[in-house]
């Protein structure tokens, strides 16, 4: 949510893909192998809305899974 921008800000990786526009699942990955070290650490997780974008059942679940493993998902309908 907007309140909570500069905090996301302030996560390891999250700045980098904010307004990065379309990328790989491996760049996804990649960008927030810190965030999740961080994330285990601390023995939590963040929340983010997904919303499905995308016209091909199989790209969505492949990258719903991206997601996953970094985040707990609202998925937004």
């Amino acid at each position: 949510p907007p309140e909570r921008a500069d905090d996301a800000g302030e996560l390891p990786g999250i700045p980098g893909l904010v307004g990065a526009g379309l990328v790989s699942v491996q760049s996804f990955r990649d960008r927030l192998r810190e965030f999740d070290a961080q994330s285990r650490a601390k023995e939590c997780r963040h929340y983010v809305r997904l919303v499905n974008r995308v016209g091909s059942l199989a790209t969505f679940n492949r990258e719903r899974y991206a997601v996953e493993e970094f985040f707990y998902k609202f998925e937004v309908r």
